[in-house]
């Protein structure tokens, strides 16, 4: 994180200067291809372009339309990872398209909530998910109401589910519905590019507000970030050394090694038990507790002023660790 006030270092690219990035990513399955065939049903690029497209910005996602990704390579990979990995998917189901439902069935194995099902007023659900809620919408006038304010009520409409997936996400998925706990992810890995994410906090005004920003890459290269955020677990127990964890990541970059790389001195893990005292041996802390810590090593290889430490885990005999609910209270 960077606050406002803070020089950057040279590694930052110029062109990221001024452009805020959510980070969080909005992907839209439309049948495909769009606008073929439209007698069968409604004009999919006005659905995007006049209802979903308006809501997602302003909300202020990145969006990914389904059937605009590239194809090259293994054609299913990249949007596999997008249904997987997006915040919010919206499919529109309303001509039973088999590709729509193809990545829908992977997206409500995949995520447990987070998923937004649309369908045009004047078609019906198909008898395999006629259980689950599907937000009807319209694209033209009706009743004496102009066509931009059916639109409007539309956008309005699909606005409040999306903003509730985000805020409070609750289960809409039929197969986590039926199978509680199961679990479906993209194994951890490095993300190779260095992309900064920016945020404004803070009251707007005279006073400019602060600014967090949040950057992307490998741990061990990152060294132009005041403060770096560790999610750790309610009993604030570091991953082991050799994990792939962001946790065990933190922990090793922290310590005090030798000249062959050996941990001499686990300096983070060591700070972070003194600091949660005695609850870290017995019931642990709070979930969405944040411990601050000294930084170890980190800063003087990577000039890391502060870590904070939080709660965003809850571990279960016999079943791991899972995200708490109030994840976003650790904000």
């Amino acid at each position: 994180m960077a606050f406002e006030g803070k020089s950057q270092g040279e590694s930052r690219p110029a062109e990221a200067e001024g452009k805020a990035q959510t980070g969080r990513r909005c992907f839209v399955i439309l049948p495909y291809p769009a606008g073929e065939d439209t007698g069968a049903g409604p004009d999919f690029d006005a659905v995007y372009e006049e209802l979903i497209r308006p809501v997602i910005e302003d909300l202020n996602l990145d969006i990914i339309r389904a059937d605009r990704v590239s194809r090259s390579g293994l054609i299913h990979k990249e949007m596999i990872e997008n249904l997987l990995e997006a915040d919010v998917v919206i499919a529109d189901v309303t001509l039973g398209s088999p590709d729509v439902f193809f990545e829908l069935g992977i997206r409500q194995t995949a995520r447990r909530a987070g998923t937004v099902i649309l369908r045009h007023a004047k078609s019906a659900a198909p008898l395999s998910i006629s259980g689950m809620r599907a937000l009807d919408y319209e694209l033209e006038a009706r009743g004496g109401i102009s066509r931009q304010q059916v639109i409007e009520d539309c956008r309005t409409l699909l606005r409040t589910h999306v903003k509730n997936s985000l805020d409070n996400p609750s289960t809409d998925s039929l197969v986590h519905t039926l199978m509680p706990g199961l679990e479906v992810s993209l194994p951890g890995r490095i993300i190779p590019e260095r992309r900064y994410i920016s945020y404004r906090v803070g009251p707007q005004g005279p006073k400019p507000s602060k600014l967090i920003e949040l950057v992307t890459g490998d741990l061990a290269d990152i060294d132009d970030m005041d403060v770096w955020v560790n999610p750790e677990n309610t009993r604030m127990e570091f991953g082991r050394l050799h994990e792939t964890s962001i946790s065990a990541a933190i922990r090793y970059l922290g310590s005090r090694r030798d000249r062959h790389g050996f941990v001499r001195d686990d300096m983070i893990a060591r700070l972070l038990a003194q600091r949660a005292g005695g609850h870290q041996l017995r019931t642990g802390v709070e979930p969405a507790t944040a411990l601050s810590t000294e930084a170890g090593m980190l800063r003087k290889t990577n000039r890391v002023r502060l870590l904070v430490h939080t709660a965003a885990y809850q571990g279960e005999p016999g079943r791991g660790y899972r995200l708490i609910g109030a994840y976003r209270k650790c904000v």
